[in-house]
């Protein structure tokens, strides 16, 4: 008799102890039963602690075997962290901060005494899969106390510099293919040329962002709409991963991503035109000119670090903080 064809009454199932499953069952059908986060799963469970697939329970002929898939913070059986083990009737099941316990009515509860009696009922139920009596509840004196698996720490700001180094790929490089498409429109598309404007943009890739350089794109030019889309592309996705990838709030994050980028464009632009970093103000288009160059130079780099926070801040939006994978 295979599980899909046994009674409710007597099949294997998940019962919830806490949070918003409790009270809730979860029969298990099938000779495999997946639980995680991703729709996939036959019990999705609404928790950041757990893995998208966190484990699985197996069914090899009387027994049901519960086995971790890899799970970030694990899974316990009565308060072990186990990666196999056959469950029994009355076992309590932790994934992430949610508890269950695995019941079966044709097995005989450990808490149960088994008297001749019990085991004729037990014997009968098995053989005619006549619907049978939950076993009773614990009392609450003896209900074991599992202590539930805090989440690992992870650094705050792990994902910061996949975040800058994407955010910089997309604000180099898309606006470097445009101009590839540019100059193949124009029969010009040669080594040099695509070598020339990718040092003319990193060279000047900070200061894009000021009114000054904003001024230079024309957009009813395509090649010039489609570098401003990449330009504002960068932190947007840039921010929405290492707010995807930390654990820090948005502010933070975005805060920390914007100084970052600034950073590591900067560090781009003196490579590029191999300069010192005292030549670097007159590179910079003024906005207050009567603070001289390097008063500029600290005014553009606010200027530009703050664009980048706002629209790192809005990509961040869209990306939750790691918690479980």
């Amino acid at each position: 008799m295979t599980q899909s064809n046994v009674p409710a009454s007597v099949a294997a199932r998940l019962v919830g102890r806490n949070g918003e499953y409790l009270g809730n069952e979860f029969f298990i059908k099938g000779d495999d039963f997946l639980i995680g986060r991703a729709f996939e799963c036959h019990l999705m469970l609404n928790d950041e602690m757990i893995s998208s697939q966190h484990a699985r329970i197996v069914r090899s002929g009387e027994h049901y075997e519960l086995q971790d898939l890899g799970s970030t913070n694990g899974t316990f059986v009565n308060g072990e962290k186990i990666a196999k083990k056959v469950l029994r009737t009355g076992d309590k099941l932790m994934f992430g901060a949610l508890e269950f316990e695995f019941s079966r009515p044709l097995d005989v509860s450990r808490t149960m005494v088994a008297t001749p009696e019990a085991m004729a009922e037990l014997a009968k139920a098995k053989a005619h899969a006549i619907p049978a009596a939950a076993p009773a509840p614990a009392p609450a004196a003896a209900m074991e106390v599992v202590k539930i698996p805090k989440a690992a720490p992870g650094h705050p700001l792990a994902g910061l510099i996949p975040g800058v180094l994407m955010g910089l790929l997309i604000a180099y490089i898309v606006p470097l293919l445009a101009a590839a498409f540019q100059l193949n429109k124009l029969g010009n598309l040669t080594v040099t040329g695509v070598g020339q404007f990718l040092k003319s943009w990193a060279g000047t890739f900070p200061g894009m962002h000021t009114h000054v350089g904003l001024a230079s794109f024309d957009l009813s030019n395509m090649t010039s709409l489609i570098a401003l889309i990449g330009l504002a592309l960068g932190p947007f996705v840039g921010g929405f991963l290492a707010r995807r990838l930390g654990r820090r709030g948005q502010i933070g994050t975005a805060l920390a991503f914007a100084i970052s980028y600034a950073v590591v464009a900067l560090i781009i632009q003196i490579a590029v035109f191999k300069a010192a970093f005292s030549d670097l103000p007159l590179s910079y288009p003024g906005i207050v000119r009567s603070l001289g160059p390097w008063g500029n130079f600290v005014v553009v780099l606010a200027y530009f670090v703050g664009v980048v926070f706002v629209i790192s801040l809005i990509g961040g939006l869209f990306g939750r903080s790691r918690k479980s994978d």
